[in-house]
């Protein structure tokens, strides 16, 4: 029976291990790029009615209107936003699945950029900045 627990116990924590591994990777592996930024400034009107899970907001930036996502070009768009200095993504997501499933999805269509925060917070009161860029 100690045997048992010790190998159970070993592989808990090379388990733990691994995933504190791949968070760090993923947090520290990825920046935002270079490139012109634009930040997005509070506050950040909901994209979404709430019955549709209300996870997408919309900030305007002009002068990205000219490579935005349209129905003719529909993964046009270059620009990456991101939530500090972490990319968001997927890119180029439906507006719908930006509100029904958050997790950082967004969207460049038009003059507006639709994102959802990575864990599905309020961008509004999460504290944290939000930048487009448009990389070099």
């Amino acid at each position: 029976m100690g045997t048992v627990l010790k190998i159970v116990g070993g592989m808990a924590v090379v388990f733990v291990t691994f995933l504190a591994t791949l968070r760090a990777l993923d947090t520290l592996g990825t920046s935002c790029p270079a490139g012109e930024r634009f930040e997005l400034t509070r506050p950040f009107p909901p994209a979404s009615p709430p019955s549709s899970g209300g996870r997408s907001f919309a900030n305007s930036v002009p002068a990205l209107e000219s490579f935005a996502d349209s129905m003719t070009g529909p993964n046009r768009s270059p620009v990456i936003v991101c939530e500090g200095n972490i990319p968001l993504g997927p890119e180029h997501a439906l507006h719908s699945d930006i509100a029904a499933k958050g997790a950082g999805r967004f969207s460049h269509w038009g003059p507006y950029v639709i994102f959802s925060s990575s864990d599905g917070s309020d961008p509004n009161a999460n504290g944290r900045s939000y930048v487009v860029v448009k990389p070099r």
